[in-house]
């Protein structure tokens, strides 16, 4: 999540197939077990119905409307079967903004009080309470751009990781199902979790290093993976994957709403939308070309329904 503007060249705001491809990519020149080994499992897939369930368990049992609902998808790993995996919590967004980050609005985040783990198509209650997971610290080394391994543990400064990252359930992850149209009551529906990293120029207000660990979260339907480089201009996640994440560290319990989701796809009626939507894509010197307007892909949005048109705020998106 970025927070720069951004807009990429095919003037997505969700992530294109494009996007995605070089976000994971990415990743995998970032992240590293001990030795530099690449050995580990970085995506799974977790069937709908009880992911679906979760969230109407962070509903009814913290009271959590769905229009102020946050996940919190905190970083976690397996040694045992060498897999990263998700906890996922529910959080409530604050009524209103507490401040702007970089021309989006700030949010603040109640936790809730039941967590579940994502894993190998499996969605379970956790009973891991911690803000980070000891395991995946002291399993991952971060790559510097002169070579060198920077093991997570040794971060005591918590400048070189992302615990965990945030994101909207109305505004953005229901919509991979509703923008996409599917009927999970007839069709065979899962979402598939994927490392991924962005470039964030530093200084950056949305991320302590430049290239973070974020989640890119993509609809399977009927094994297929729904994700294309075409623009379906009001339907911002159909056939995309979701990204729009806050990352923690900087930002503990806060989420900041990048401006192309605002006024939306949640029936709000919020439409205002800021930003100045220019956004730079200068190229970034790691030969990826997807240059720092937040990461690359830049999301812009000025399509839906102009309703916020232009503002593009392409929020931090990585």
């Amino acid at each position: 999540m970025e927070q720069q503007n951004y807009q990429s060249a095919d003037g997505s705001v969700a992530l294109t197939l494009t996007n995605y491809t070089d976000a994971s990519g990415a990743f995998t020149q970032r992240y590293f077990l001990a030795g530099g080994s690449t050995s580990f499992v970085r995506e799974f897939t977790v069937p709908w119905s009880n992911f679906n369930n979760a969230i109407q368990q962070f509903m009814s049992v913290d009271n959590i409307p769905a229009d102020r609902l946050a996940l919190q998808f905190i970083h976690r790993y397996n040694p045992a079967t060498h897999s990263w995996y998700l906890c996922m919590s529910g959080g409530m967004l604050s009524a209103f903004p507490v401040g702007r980050v970089g021309g989006n609005d700030l949010y603040d985040v109640t936790p809730g009080t039941i967590r579940f783990d994502l894993c190998n198509n499996t969605v379970t209650p956790s009973a891991f309470t911690g803000t980070y997971d000891p395991a995946y610290f002291n399993s991952f080394f971060y790559k510097e751009d002169n070579g060198s391994l920077i093991p997570l543990a040794a971060d005591v400064n918590h400048t070189k990781f992302v615990g965990a990252v945030t994101m909207p359930w109305l505004a953005e992850v229901s919509r991979l199902v509703t923008d996409n149209g599917v009927n999970p009551g007839t069709q065979t529906v899962q979402f598939k979790f994927t490392c991924c990293s962005f470039y964030y120029q530093q200084p950056n207000d949305l991320a302590n290093i430049a290239w973070p660990h974020m989640v890119g979260i993509s609809l399977v339907v009927n094994g297929v993976n729904c994700i294309d480089n075409i623009d379906y201009k009001e339907k911002m996640f159909k056939m995309k994957a979701a990204d729009m994440a806050t990352n923690c560290p900087p930002f503990a319990n806060q989420y900041v709403l990048p401006g192309t989701l605002v006024g939306s796809g949640d029936g709000d009626g919020c439409g205002h939308g800021h930003g100045n939507g220019h956004g730079h894509n200068d190229d970034d010197d790691h030969g990826n070309g997807h240059g720092h307007d937040g990461h690359g892909h830049g999301h812009h949005d000025h399509e839906h329904d102009g309703d916020h048109d232009g503002h593009g705020h392409h929020h931090h998106k990585h």
